[in-house]
């Protein structure tokens, strides 16, 4: 499986909330491109993608993988804040009291009516753009709700299609850092 995305997490950005196993150690996202296995299966923790982070401890046993398929090398130059608010349905399933035809005006008055909103692009943090309706993944071991961290556009930086149009999301447990959860979906 090709490296899609490795993140520094000592130096990148920390939000107040973010847990201090995710403050330090590299996130990567592993995924299978070949059309055999990049179709089967969508679900969070499938043989098909491998997300972890790798505690600072470790990083030193890492090794080189040699073959494969590989994607051209890209370095992120510098973080960008950008406004990011949740979709429609997430707002409103975390209970934001603003009255309906307000809520309803602010995501008409959005980039391609509300489609933009959040952000559909690679971003960390922020909020998740869910194509097919809001999922965070219950952890394997505490089967606690696992933490959005990372999001990944179809050929955004990455030069791969996630099916149609797909966007992947990156989910952790702060208890559980080890094995995160990479889930996609597409029109």
């Amino acid at each position: 499986m090709p490296l899609f995305v490795q993140i520094d997490l000592a130096a990148s950005p920390h939000l107040d909330s973010t847990p201090e196993a995710l403050r330090s150690g590299l996130l990567q996202l592993l995924f299978c491109t070949s059309e055999n296995c990049e179709s089967q299966d969508f679900g969070a923790f499938t043989d098909n993608a491998l997300a972890r982070v790798i505690s600072a401890e470790e990083i030193a046993a890492l090794k080189i993988a040699v073959g494969g398929p590989e994607f051209p090398a890209k370095q992120i130059a510098a973080w960008v804040s950008k406004p990011d608010v949740p979709g429609y349905e997430e707002a409103t399933e975390l209970g934001i009291k603003v009255p309906e035809d307000e809520l309803d005006n602010f995501y008409a008055m959005q980039p391609a009516g509300g489609k933009g909103v959040p952000l559909k692009c690679d971003k960390l943090y922020g909020w998740p753009f869910w194509v097919q309706g809001r999922f965070y993944p219950p952890c394997r071991k505490c089967k606690k709700q696992m933490t959005y961290i990372f999001q990944l556009g179809s050929e955004d930086n990455i030069p791969f299609m996630l099916g149609d149009a797909g966007i992947g999301h990156v989910c952790i447990c702060p208890k559980h850092p080890e094995r995160a959860s990479f889930y996609w979906s597409c029109c």
